[in-house]
């Protein structure tokens, strides 16, 4: 089921939060995902990124403020607050389903010359 997700943020020693607005819950974890992905290219600079799922919640923690509403009724438009531990179940989701959809991948094309590039 879709629900409209609007991730707000804030960053650390920024006084204003920037938000973010996402068809999909699992829409906003692959968000969550790139704006990590995003500081750690600022920081390291490489083109290939390993990461795992204890550094994204790292960052998570690190952050000044994160968290999301989530459209509980499209008819009344009831937005549900929920904070960082919702945000990272989500992210976690996420890791889970990227994850089988590799194995999968890779199941169907042992035989096949495609390489992926491992994003997570």
């Amino acid at each position: 089921m879709k629900h409209h997700t609007l991730l707000l943020v804030q960053y650390a020693g920024i006084t204003t939060r920037t938000y973010y607005d996402y068809e999909t819950t699992f829409e906003m974890a692959e968000g969550v995902c790139r704006l990590f992905e995003k500081n750690l290219k600022r920081i390291n600079q490489k083109t290939r990124i390993k990461y795992s799922i204890s550094d994204i919640n790292k960052w998570i923690d690190d952050l000044a403020d994160i968290s999301c509403l989530v459209l509980k009724d499209p008819e009344s438009k009831a937005y549900i607050p929920h904070d960082k531990e919702y945000i990272k179940r989500k992210v976690y989701k996420h890791f889970e389903m990227m994850a089988n959809q590799k194995r999968e991948e890779s199941s169907s094309s042992s035989s096949s010359s495609r390489s992926y590039r491992n994003k997570y």
